[in-house]
């Protein structure tokens, strides 16, 4: 393998491992900290619509994320796309020999 696609390679399994997982994670908790201050401070009109702002926005990344995540599924499983069933052409190989 070269460099070039070893740190591709890398670079894929970080932000697949370590920096999607975060993401996500970061919404979850959004989500609840908006919660947090949408219950805590109920009386105060103020830190209800921020609350809410940030229960909305946290909901809508995580759809989004979710979502992204089904439709990457869908193309590795159905269309053979990625995943265990990648194919790295190399040069001077023919597979059909």
């Amino acid at each position: 393998m070269t460099t070039i696609q070893t740190l591709i390679e890398s670079v894929t399994k970080l932000i697949a491992n370590q920096l999607i997982p975060t993401i996500f994670g970061m919404a979850v908790v959004a989500f609840f900290w908006g919660l947090a201050i949408y219950v805590y401070k109920a009386d105060e009109k103020d830190s209800q619509a921020k609350g809410r702002s940030i229960m909305t926005w946290g909901i809508i990344i995580l759809f989004i994320m979710a979502s992204l995540w089904g439709i990457i599924a869908f193309w590795q499983s159905n269309l053979g796309i990625g995943g265990e069933n990648t194919i790295i052409p190399q040069s001077g190989n023919n597979p059909f020999e």
